[in-house]
């Protein structure tokens, strides 16, 4: 009975947020729905001209369609054609990776002339990452609420920064260095400010990151030069290297640690400026070492976590291509040689100077909040055009 009367009360207290999250699923639903259906990677370019408005000289290229297993023959599976001018088509093909289920979803190649290939290419993977998108988003608005949105909202912003502005760039022969550097400050005051607001509290939070940013920098080029690192490490970025020789990968492992540092560093900076302005506004008498004290030792704890959660999820994430280089070493070398490979060394020098920058992140954002915020009335007055609240 406990329990029941708990959800009740729950569910009366968040009854407009539940109905609001609720109208939004609905709308995720269908969203989903149409995407499964009419997303696709086929490009259709038979009969397509190279050059738009006058040539009409066609040039067909390979493609690629969707289909639907509709039946599994052990070695084989049939599947129908979702697109092209194949599309209805049912036919045979062999599969080389894991078995696919009736129902799934797969991709196959055609050549020039439409014509479809006897092998399944990969599978349909677009629906599925969508739907895990859109639960992701729904959790975050029933969680948090309307601050969700400024949360997500920040979000999207640092993707489509990376996206289409620091990718971009990188390939078009920008210095990887300085595009990951300008890229990373961008995201850093952008989304602070979108998914905190124009305040005090986030400008604050905003001098630490990039107080500390720095330091990862000076830090990154040292672990780069000491772990003699030049981000070629597997035969896709060393084809990467040999096909777009303009890419600096050393820049771009060095800018790679700056973003991914990043990430972190917003969670811990923007905690620990929250405590020190709360423990202001709870003791305004207390003094700027007083706050430190308190607020270290808040930090402290936080950042003992993290520093865990940093290194497993870095060991997690390379974990595949780590048995793959353990696998291949031989009993007579030294065991050694696998961490003297450039990717495990790579995964080390990126662990050890993010938890480096996470450790120095509860002093230097304690430190600059617990002067800033003590100091607020006066610099605000100095900073009255900016109309921060």
């Amino acid at each position: 009975m406990h329990w029941q009367n708990s959800a009740k009360k729950f569910l009366r207290q968040h009854k407009s947020r539940i109905f609001k999250v609720s109208i939004v699923g609905a709308v995720f639903v269908a969203i989903y729905g149409i995407i499964f259906q009419f997303s696709t990677p086929f490009q259709n370019y038979l009969g397509k001209s190279e050059s738009a408005f006058y040539q009409s000289e066609s040039k067909p290229k390979p493609d690629i369609v969707r289909a639907v297993v509709i039946e599994n023959k052990g070695k084989k599976i049939k599947v129908r054609v979702l697109d092209g001018q194949k599309r209805g088509l049912t036919t045979e093909l062999n599969y080389l990776s894991s078995e696919p289920k009736v129902g799934d979803q797969i991709i196959i190649s055609t050549d020039s002339r439409g014509n479809l290939s006897k092998y399944m290419y990969s599978y349909w993977r677009i629906p599925g990452l969508v739907a895990i998108l859109l639960a992701f988003i729904l959790i975050v608005l029933l969680v948090i609420g309307r601050r969700g949105v400024h949360s997500l909202a920040g979000l999207f912003i640092s993707v489509g920064i990376i996206a289409f502005g620091l990718i971009p760039a990188i390939v078009n022969g920008a210095n990887a260095f300085w595009a990951c550097m300008i890229s990373s400050m961008i995201i850093a005051g952008l989304s602070i400010i979108v998914a905190h607001g124009w305040r005090w509290r986030s400008l604050v939070s905003l001098v630490s990151i990039y107080a500390i940013l720095m330091i990862v920098v000076l830090l990154s080029m040292i672990g780069g030069a000491l772990g003699n690192l030049t981000g070629i490490y597997d035969e896709s970025s060393a084809l990467l290297q040999i096909s777009n020789s303009v890419i600096d990968l050393r820049g771009v492992l060095i800018g790679g640690i700056v973003i991914a540092t990043l990430g972190v560093l917003d969670d811990i900076v923007t905690a620990q400026t929250a405590v020190i302005d709360e423990l202001h506004k709870a003791q305004p008498k207390l003094s700027i070492s007083k706050l430190i004290k308190h607020g270290y030792s808040v930090g402290s704890e936080h950042v003992i976590a993290l520093v865990n959660t940093l290194a497993l999820a870095y060991i997690g994430a390379s974990l595949p291509i780590v048995l793959s280089i353990s696998s291949n070493i031989n009993s007579y070398i030294s065991p050694l040689m696998i961490f003297n490979t450039e990717f495990i060394a790579q995964e080390i020098v990126r662990t050890l100077i993010s938890s480096i920058a996470l450790v120095l992140a509860v002093p230097i954002s304690t430190t600059v909040a617990a002067y800033l915020i003590k100091n607020q009335k006066t610099m605000l007055k100095k900073l009255n055009f900016l109309k921060i609240k």
